[in-house]
This record gives structure tokens, sequence and C-alpha cells, in this order.
């Protein structure tokens, strides 16, 4: 490998790791940019960017925005989504602490919290998340 011309097909090699971990803007939702262009879409409202981005792959009929941790469900973070209905999956560990915050913000937008994650979760599986049901099902499809 060397500090030499690198061959074709030979991959580069990985970036060493950040000194700190990156974080998120606390003042925005991740996809917040979307909600402009979509001003009559319904709104999907997850934890984590990986379930916004696997969640509009799959069901791209709805505009994906995720707060970047469970802590960041805030009234000053959700008030971009004024008057807009939104639903809203809840990684299965933080179903009830996000129905609670919701039901004093319910003057912002139409929330609903689905059931999803305590419908298909395993048994016992506390962090389960939209990304891990469509993973899990994309894998039994291709046994």
């Amino acid at each position: 490998m060397g500090g030499g011309p690198r061959l074709r097909g030979e991959l580069p090699q990985p970036l060493p790791p950040p000194a700190t971990t990156p974080t998120f803007n606390n003042n925005c939702l991740f996809g917040e940019h979307l909600l402009r262009r979509n001003p009559h879409s319904v709104v999907a409202l997850v934890e984590s960017p990986k379930n916004a981005l696997v969640g509009a792959a799959v069901q791209p009929r709805y505009v994906w925005v995720a707060t970047g941790n469970k802590g960041m469900l805030k009234r000053s973070v959700l008030e971009v989504l004024q008057g807009r209905q939104v639903m809203v999956f809840p990684d299965r560990d933080a179903i009830s602490e996000w129905k609670a915050a919701l039901h004093s913000m319910r003057d912002i937008a139409t929330f609903s919290v689905s059931d999803f994650s305590e419908t298909f979760a395993m048994e016992g599986d506390t962090k389960f998340d939209i990304a891990d049901y469509v993973v899990t099902q994309w894998k039994e499809t291709r046994r």
C-alpha cells in the first residue's frame, strides 16, 4: 500500500477518529430544511437522523425530521412544526417520556404518537426503532 500512487480498485485508508464526538445543533431538527419545501406534507418525527433517513427511504410521502437525541424534544426545537400534522415514532425507550412532553406542546402541532416500536420490538429490546425494523425486514427478505 505505501505512499505511492493508488492503484485502481484500492480503497483509501480510513480517516482517524475525531478528537471529540460530533454534536448536533440543539436549535433545529435534522431535516428541518425540508419543511419549507413540503409545506402540506405530513411530518414524521423521530429521534435519530439514521431513523429519518431510513424512514424517508421507505415512506417518502412524509417529511422526515429528527431531534438528534431523546432529550431534544423541546418546545424551542419543535416550534418550526407550527400548525403541522406530525406522526411521532419514538424509540421504544422514549415512548412515555415523549408522549408526556408532546402533550404539553399540543398547541404547536397535531401530534400522533405511534406505537410502532412497542408493536414490533422483540421482547426486552428497549432501544428498538424504525431503522432496526427496516433492517430486520430487509435481512428476512434476503434469505
